[in-house]
């Protein structure tokens, strides 16, 4: 193309091409001019929108969440509206489409009708650390579901984090003797309604300690396995990004200062917040019989049964071993006398 301009060109010195590239032009010259044709660029249509009309703005933050949480982009989905978001790097100076702008647009080529917000707005309260009187009083107050999550290191908890819509508190015991002592009449009394995740393991580790959790009627994982039970995984972050809309951000749990935005009652309140939602929609569904009367009550019997083991009839067990075995070499030596060796 260098040397002859154009294609047209190239096809009028096909006879002085020499080589295996000359044979192939002077071959397909046909399939060449028609394959010009149609990859050809059509550059004069009239549109009724000028440069400026077209010029790229900030991307739609909600869509761009609906979208990355359904195909699990998490880091993807900071990066581009880092970028691409209001008031992106990217998105500076250039123009955000004006009222004007979308009428053009609209005018033009048939807007579809704008999609609702995908998320309501969710503000993340900060962390509040209590003393042990503290709490108990708290507690006393509270009527309603309160989000709860445990920090448990080789079977001792560490911190037990406690939410509301719009708080969180956190509470650090001096051993699980007093997690027992304070804590455990409320943990096990199934009128305070709790609000967790993975309730079943949280309740054999708790069960292990001594510690009986009941009233756990709320179980984001459990909730979000109705609604789709082949995701990749069950994480909460992924699950609060999908749900939410949120990107929990986490520190470093190998720092030597913790980071107070990420403690137990973080868990605790994207627990309850997760679950309000997630309920609606297995109502929705109609899977709320599925989740009360089968999925919670399956959860405590597991959670027991692991915790207990199960009992095994040795004796029985190696009987049908031996009756198996006999039935097993008996039908061998039938197979073996059909075919005449062994």
């Amino acid at each position: 193309m260098q040397q002859h301009g154009n294609l047209q060109g190239v096809l009028d010195a096909a006879d002085d091409i020499a080589g295996k590239v000359g044979e192939s032009l002077r071959e397909h010259r046909e399939l060449a001019v028609r394959n010009r044709r149609l990859n050809h660029l059509v550059r004069d249509l009239d549109l009724p929108l000028t440069h400026e009309d077209m010029l790229l703005g900030s991307v739609d933050e909600d869509r761009v969440r609906e979208v990355f949480s359904k195909l699990h982009f998490k880091t993807l989905t900071e990066r581009v509206l880092k970028l691409r978001g209001n008031g992106g790097s990217q998105t500076g100076g250039i123009k955000t489409a004006t009222g004007a702008d979308k009428a053009a647009f609209e005018a033009a080529f048939a807007e579809e009708p704008k999609t609702p917000v995908v998320f309501d707005e969710v503000a993340m309260p900060e962390s509040e650390i209590v003393t042990t009187a503290e709490l108990l009083v708290w507690l006393k107050t509270q009527l309603g579901t309160l989000g709860l999550s445990f920090e448990i290191v080789e079977n001792s908890v560490v911190s037990v984090g406690f939410a509301t819509d719009t708080l969180r508190k956190i509470w650090a015991p001096s051993s699980t003797k007093e997690v027992q002592e304070s804590l455990g009449a409320w943990l096990a009394d199934p009128t305070c309604v709790k609000s967790v995740f993975k309730a079943k393991d949280l309740a054999r580790q708790l069960l292990a300690s001594g510690i009986a959790l009941e009233g756990a009627n709320y179980d984001a994982l459990l909730l979000t396995y109705l609604l789709n039970p082949i995701r990749r995984g069950f994480d909460i972050d992924d699950i609060a990004l999908e749900y939410l809309g949120i990107a929990v951000k986490r520190g470093d749990p190998n720092q030597l200062v913790s980071d107070d935005t990420s403690d137990a009652s973080l868990d605790a309140w994207l627990s309850l917040a997760l679950s309000s939602k997630l309920y609606a929609l297995v109502e929705a569904e109609d899977q709320i019989r599925v989740y009360g009367e089968i999925e919670l009550p399956t959860n405590n019997a597991l959670a027991r049964m692991e915790h207990v083991g199960i009992a095994i009839d040795v004796p029985k067990l190696e009987a049908l071993f031996e009756r198996l075995s006999a039935e097993v070499a008996e039908i061998a030596k039938a197979a073996y006398a059909i075919i005449g060796r062994e």
